[in-house]
Parts: C-alpha cells; sequence; structure tokens
C-alpha cells in the first residue's frame, strides 16, 4: 500500500495509475498548471468550453440541455454555473430517493432548485424493486447503491433522448479530477466514456437477473445502448474541468450561500466535519464505510486531498483529520439500513465482512475493524 506523494490517496483502489508516485488527480492539476504557463494543453476556459458544446446544443421547449441532479452542494453548483456563467438553459433531471429513504433535508434541498428558478423533472424507480436490488448489490458488490447509480445515470440520457435534447452537462471529470481512468475521453471535457464507470459497468445489468420476474422493469437502470446513444446523437460533456475552483468545499459554500441545507450531526457519527455531502439520503453514510474497509480510504480523504492539492492544509493536518474522521459512521444508521431490507443487524455487518480488504484491517468484532497501515505511510 503507497500513497501518493502530495495528497493522501492510497494505490489501492482498481483502474488508477500512479505515475512518478502521484495519484491521476494530483498528476491533472501540476500538468494543468505547467502547461496552462505555456499555453500548450487543451485550452480549459469558458469561451473555448462554449465552442466545444455549440455543435450539440438544440433548443426544446426553450431548454438546450439537460443535467443530472440530487439538490445537494455539486449539482446546486453546477446549475447555477451553467445557467448564469455558461448562458445555457438547462432543465434538471433528478432520480430520488424511495420515501424511507430520501430525508427531510434532500426534500427541501430539490425544492430549493426550484426557487432558484429551475425547470425540476422528478423519476423514481419502483420502491420494492429498489430495495431488492440494493440488497442484492450489497451482497455481490459490497456496494447497495450500484442499482441507485445505475438508474441515476440511465435517467439523464433516457430523458434527454426522449426529449430530443443534444447536450448533457456533468460535472467533474471522474478520470482526471478522481482517478476512475476506465472514463478518460478524447479531451477533459468528453463524457461520451460516461458508461464506463465503476458503478456503470459500460451498462452491464445482467447482474441482477436472479431477481427476475421480481423486477417489474428493468428500464430505469439501463443505461443507453452506444448504438443508441450515437445514433440519438446525444454529447456528455464535463463541466468541471473548466470550473478551476471546483472543490467539495467551495462547492459547499456557494450552494450554502444559495439556499441549500446541510447535517448537523456530530463529525464523528457521519465521517464528515463539514456536513455538506449525501444530503439526500444516509445510505452513502454506510457506503463510504465500506469503501474504507475496502480500499483503506473514505468520505474524510476526499475531503482533504482536495484541500491539499489547492494549498489549503497540509499533508499533516490532513493526516490527522483522515485519522479522525475516516470510516466513521454512527450505529443507528446501519440498523435503520438492515431494518430497510428487512435483515439483521449482524447478517448486514457479515455481508459487508465478506468485502474488508483484511490485508489492510484486522478484525475486532462483528462491526469492528482496526487499520493494519499508517495515514500517509501505508502498512504498519
Amino acid at each position: 500500500m503507497k500513497y501518493c506523494k502530495k495528497c493522501l490517496q492510497p494505490d489501492t483502489r482498481p483502474n488508477t495509475s500512479f505515475e512518478s508516485g502521484l495519484c491521476p488527480s494530483c498528476n491533472f492539476i501540476i500538468q494543468k498548471s505547467k502547461d496552462f504557463q505555456r499555453d500548450s494543453f487543451y485550452d480549459l476556459d469558458i469561451p473555448n468550453f462554449k465552442d466545444y458544446i455549440k455543435p450539440h446544443l438544440k433548443e426544446v421547449n426553450g431548454y438546450n440541455c439537460c443535467l443530472g441532479v440530487s439538490g445537494g452542494k455539486d449539482s446546486t453548483r453546477q446549475a447555477i454555473f451553467a445557467r448564469d456563467v455558461l448562458g445555457l438553459n438547462p432543465i434538471l433531471v433528478s432520480l430520488i430517493f424511495p420515501p424511507e429513504l430520501i430525508t427531510n433535508i434532500g426534500s427541501r434541498n430539490l425544492s430549493n432548485l426550484s426557487n432558484l428558478g429551475f425547470q425540476v423533472e422528478i423519476f423514481s424507480p419502483g420502491p420494492l424493486d429498489w430495495k431488492r436490488l440494493m440488497l442484492l448489490a450489497l451482497k455481490k458488490f459490497g456496494n447497495p447503491l450500484v442499482p441507485t447509480e445505475q438508474a441515476l445515470y440511465s435517467s439523464v440520457p433516457k430523458f434527454a433522448i426522449n426529449n430530443g435534447l443534444k447536450l448533457i452537462l456533468w460535472g467533474e471529470n471522474p478520470a482526471l479530477q478522481l482517478g476512475d481512468l476506465n472514463t478518460l475521453g478524447s479531451h477533459p471535457f468528453d463524457g461520451d466514456n460516461l458508461r464506463k464507470t465503476n458503478t456503470l459497468k459500460n451498462t452491464n445489468i445482467g447482474w441482477f437477473d436472479e431477481l427476475n420476474p421480481k423486477i417489474e422493469s428493468i428500464s430505469p437502470y439501463q443505461y443507453p445502448s452506444e448504438e443508441e446513444y450515437y445514433k440519438s446523437k446525444l454529447k456528455t460533456v464535463f463541466m468541471g474541468p473548466v470550473m478551476n475552483d471546483w472543490s467539495l468545499v467551495n462547492n459547499s459554500i456557494f450552494a450554502c450561500l444559495n439556499g441549500i441545507d446541510i447535517r448537523d450531526e456530530e463529525p464523528e457519527d457521519i465521517g464528515d466535519n463539514y456536513g455538506v455531502t449525501a444530503l439526500d439520503q444516509n445510505i452513502t453514510l454506510i457506503n463510504q464505510v465500506i469503501k474504507y474497509l475496502k480500499f483503506g480510504f473514505g468520505r474524510m480523504t476526499d475531503y482533504v486531498n482536495e484541500e491539499i492539492r489547492l494549498g489549503r492544509i497540509t499533508r499533516q493536518e490532513g493526516i490527522d483529520l483522515v485519522e479522525k474522521y475516516d470510516g466513521k459512521c454512527a450505529e443507528k444508521y446501519f440498523k435503520n439500513f438492515a431494518k430497510y431490507l428487512d435483515i439483521s443487524y449482524e447478517d448486514l455487518w457479515r455481508i459487508i465482512s465478506n468485502f474488508v480488504n483484511y490485508e489492510l484491517f484486522t478484525k475486532i468484532d462483528i462491526d469492528k475493524f482496526e487499520p493494519k497501515f499508517k495515514v500517509g505511510k501505508g502498512l504498519k
């Protein structure tokens, strides 16, 4: 287990490449800074972004693009940036969690987008299907959010195709800003390979065939095929590379100033000392713990990596925060999730235990694991 020399990203996640000891995100930031000075990199500025998307703009009922949103910090920032900075007219598409899972904060934040003057189209798959698929995904992948993410990603291009829109806006570039190199396109703005994210698995939904015929409809979870996508002349673009101050914290500050509500739980209960992520539901809090047990890093690492790259905290300050908050989540969230899935708390942890990386962790109890590594250094 090695760490990036600049930030605290470990090399434990599949499909990442650490060049010269740096993670993909740090490499991108350094390369972008150097090449801006000699003007030989891609022109990542607003005029060039507008030129890039111009061939794909088509107005339908007053809108010329669509954007997937949850109502949280990132989608609020993206929607306002698209409209007020880029001069676009986006229609927003939101795939919401079932009533048993969506939070009051999430509902209020989605309404806030309407209050800000946006048209928001809301969709939700069948609640029973959602529950069954979440449990199956937890058992198969150690990630209960695989089906929800597949439905979320799929809802936007489906909406675009059905309504004749050609341009889909997305936020950060997963390849350059998160290190998911499967999605790497021909340009930092190019998002056509979004189907290749680890979550979408290149649009493969065959993994839940064993639930048929219990699943009423697979349609909400099926990302358009490549043939359908290109036949419809869709184009997905990332705005993140042209938003020079894009970060979890910057987006949070901006969104809070534009009306979103945030969490007020103790940081130790949610693994987040800012309280600004996973506002619409609590399953992500659990999933961040599972991610931590798989790869050795969680939500707090994501925060501090960006803050280190931006020069706002030192690497040691980041280590202190990660050691304090990464992998933390109150027991009540796990108990509530187990109840939702109709399984016991113990059974939930037995399933999670199957996905723990025991090279990185020692099991202390059914729900307690001790890291064998030192943050920023590797295995002890």
